[in-house]
């Protein structure tokens, strides 16, 4: 087998490996994480059903993966446009050579923690998105543009009660308030919510879908908490909360430093090991067991039933060879048991005979093609009733 894969092969499973890595990398972030198992388990088991050729389980799965594909992009429509949407922008978001990463200073950082305090004594609800490497349009509605340079006095004349914005969120980009007054989506993971309100499910949302990192102020409880992937923490303080912003930019603009081979292998070693495993099963089943090969089977020769008084004394050959053609999978478990030959002895004449052996006279499994019978005849003696019977005088 190893002889057969070529560069094409390889290359084909190193990208299959690298989508697959990072779908389940994509739904470990999302609200879909919980459903990735099932999916996995019953696609090897289809695979699986499908390389032994269990037809009624693979038909079964089959229907079952075309249901479950259905609700999925019922349930998860918004997680899946938003997959979409982030393959479009990967190469657009990669930073250019020389390019200077936009990010907050630490003026900046301070103005922020600052004025999230005051709204947490105050009890002003707020609702503050820095932007990470995602872009975030496809998952913010509404709001107005501002493009202004981040300030305190703007961002508390924005989350005054009498200001048109103060519902919804501010959106930060590097030092520049760029939008305020958005709508952000909502989180339905309930239980990560508990008993908190409508900022704290935005909050989530946003960071279910992209890298975003929110920080949510609660005008009930006066309290400061960060979103970020999907998890939220409530803070102590401000130098909790500077250090959350600082964490956030370090990753999503992490230094230049030299990343050693092993190093980068390390990062998400389980998920590289499951998305090569998955590639390479998929590769196996789906285009070498699809590829076109031979199999010669040696099948014993049975004939139908005798009239009656005839019975078969001798037969020649009792054994002959078949060779099939058709996809691996389907001859790699292929075994004599499953190819069997009986031949038309229903209208027999004479002591002996020779019988043509044709394709219809052979049983096999479907979706292979016969390309040789060896021998293609089988010869027989027949004892008849009147061989018995003594000359007359």
């Amino acid at each position: 087998m190893f002889f057969e894969i070529g560069i094409g092969d390889v290359v084909d499973v190193f990208f299959m490996s690298i989508l697959i890595y990072f779908l389940i990398t994509w739904f470990k972030r999302t609200r879909a994480a919980s459903v990735l198992t099932g999916i996995i388990i019953t696609g090897f088991v289809y695979l699986l059903a499908t390389l032994f050729g269990l037809r009624l389980t693979a038909s079964v799965l089959q229907g079952f993966f075309a249901v479950i594909l259905l609700a999925l992009v019922i349930i998860f429509h918004e997680e899946i446009r938003r997959f979409f949407e982030q393959i479009a922008e990967w190469g657009i978001l990669r930073q250019k050579p020389g390019e200077k990463s936009i990010r907050n200073t630490g003026d900046d950082v301070e103005v922020i923690v600052r004025t999230a305090m005051d709204f947490a004594r105050e009890k002003i609800g707020a609702l503050i998105v820095i932007q990470g490497k995602n872009m975030l349009g496809g998952s913010v509605n509404g709001g107005i543009f501002l493009d202004g340079r981040i300030s305190e006095e703007i961002l508390k004349s924005i989350f005054d009660v009498n200001s048109v914005g103060h519902d919804g969120a501010v959106i930060l980009e590097g030092n520049k308030i760029v939008q305020f007054g958005a709508h952000l989506p909502l989180s339905k993971n309930f239980r990560a919510l508990g008993h908190t309100g409508t900022r704290h499910a935005a909050a989530l949302g946003i960071t279910e879908s992209t890298d975003a990192l929110c920080i949510v102020v609660s005008e009930e409880r006066g309290t400061v908490s960060v979103a970020r992937h999907g998890q939220q923490k409530e803070l102590k303080d401000g130098t909790a909360l500077n250090a959350a912003i600082v964490r956030f930019h370090d990753e999503i603009n992490p230094k230049k430093e030299q990343t050693s081979l092993f190093g980068l292998l390390k990062k998400n070693a389980r998920e590289k090991i499951i998305a090569v495993c998955l590639s390479m099963l998929l590769w196996f089943v789906q285009v070498y067991g699809s590829g076109v090969t031979y199999k010669t089977v040696d099948v014993p020769v049975r004939h139908a039933e005798l009239p009656a008084g005839i019975s078969i004394t001798e037969m020649d050959p009792k054994t002959i060879s078949v060779t099939f053609s058709g996809s691996r999978r389907k001859l790699y478990f292929m075994g004599r048991d499953q190819v069997k030959l009986t031949l038309n002895t229903l209208n027999l004449t004479g002591s002996s005979k020779s019988i043509r052996i044709k394709a219809s006279d052979l049983v096999f499994p479907e979706n292979l093609k016969i390309e040789n019978i060896d021998p293609h005849k089988v010869d027989i003696k027949i004892k008849t009733p009147e061989s018995f019977e003594s000359p007359q005088p």
